[in-house]
C-alpha cells in the first residue's frame, strides 16, 4: 500500500506504508507486528517529546521529507503517522 508524502523537492512521493511502519518500529526497538494504528507514543511505548524528535529525525530520513514542528506536535498514535502520511 502506498501513500503521499510530501517532500521539499517535489509535490509528493509515494511511500510504502509497510516502510512507514517498520521505521517507527525501529525507532522504538520494537518488532513491527506489536504497533497497531491505535498505538499511542506516550501511553503505550513511553516516548516523550525527545523520543518524538527522535522519531521526526528517522521519518525525515527515511522518506527524504521535513515534518514541520506544528505537525509532531499532533502525531499522538501510530495512526496519527500513517495520516500524516
Amino acid at each position: 500500500m502506498t501513500n503521499a508524502l510530501k517532500t521539499p523537492a517535489t509535490d509528493s512521493v509515494r511511500v510504502d506504508l509497510d516502510t512507514l511502519h517498520a521505521a517507527v518500529a525501529r525507532c522504538f526497538g520494537l518488532p513491527d507486528e506489536e504497533l497497531t494504528a491505535e498505538t499511542t507514543f506516550a501511553k503505550d511505548l513511553g516516548a516523550d517529546s525527545i523520543d518524538m524528535l527522535g522519531l521526526a529525525v528517522v521519518l525525515e530520513e527515511e522518506f527524504n521529507t521535513l515534518i514541520p514542528d506544528e505537525g509532531l506536535s499532533h502525531i499522538r498514535t501510530m495512526g496519527d503517522v500513517v495520516r500524516l502520511a
